[in-house]
């Protein structure tokens, strides 16, 4: 990799050993000895494919999708030194030496108070416009509560993924623009190219429930179980009368 110079960014891919060094060193910092919960491993997992939809949808409508989509620069420290920084973006458009489009994607479960997910964005557009002044931005989100039940209804206006491609572009003119698209639109992406299928569009409200109601699903496990051999766990410690 060539010596950047001080404000100087560029785009790698995930596999960068710089990038993948500076992963293991966080995960160090950040690693708790608490036990993780793996109703929230499972549900955050599969977000992460459906977030891959996502991508798959932007490079379906938007032309020259990249695959280097880690912005690295080389910025000052606490004390003045001049280091590495990474950010992980969603989305890239344009060419490696030559981006002019980045986007930022937020899976939503409501859309009332929805923070527009522009602050980090802005941040790395910040950085990467010291390089590149013409890059654009847009955050997309997609309206998840009809598929999770977390929301039913909708005042905010949607746009149709048929006209994806043409409200990008609009939108993009401008900082601080955002566009929403219906969640129950991205699955049927999903499903016509084969990403997901239809089980999968039926669990992930279930994966959902699962991780902000882990007891919810242990009682249902139990009382299955209760039916089939006798009496379980929440049998045996249930008051007498």
């Amino acid at each position: 990799m060539p010596q950047r110079t001080p404000g100087t960014a560029s785009l790698v891919v995930d596999t960068d050993s710089g990038y993948r060094a500076w992963c293991r060193a966080n995960m160090q910092r950040t690693q708790s000895d608490r036990r993780r919960d793996p109703f929230a491993q499972d549900y955050n997992m599969e977000l992460r494919r459906w977030e891959s939809v996502v991508q798959q949808l932007l490079g379906a409508v938007v032309e020259n999708s990249v695959d280097e989509r880690i912005l690295v620069s080389r910025q000052p420290d606490s004390r003045g030194r001049a280091v590495l920084r990474y950010h992980e973006l969603d989305f890239v458009a344009g060419s490696v030496f030559a981006p002019r489009l980045f986007a930022e994607i937020k899976l939503r479960e409501r859309k009332v108070n929805a923070k527009t997910g522009w602050s980090q964005l802005e941040r790395s557009l910040r950085i990467a416009r010291t390089e590149w002044p013409d890059l654009r931005g847009i955050c997309l989100n997609i309206a998840m509560g009809e598929l999770l039940g977390t929301e039913l209804e909708s005042n905010c206006p949607m746009t149709d993924v048929t006209d994806l491609a043409a409200v990008i572009e609009d939108v993009s003119q401008r900082d601080g623009g955002t566009i929403w698209i219906q969640g129950r639109d991205l699955a049927t992406f999903a499903v016509q190219r084969g990403v997901l299928n239809s089980e999968d569009v039926r669990r992930l409200p279930d994966l959902h429930q699962a991780m902000r109601n882990p007891l919810s699903i242990l009682q249902s496990q139990e009382g299955a179980k209760r039916a089939m051999t006798g009496p379980g766990l929440f049998e045996c410690f249930r008051p007498r009368r």
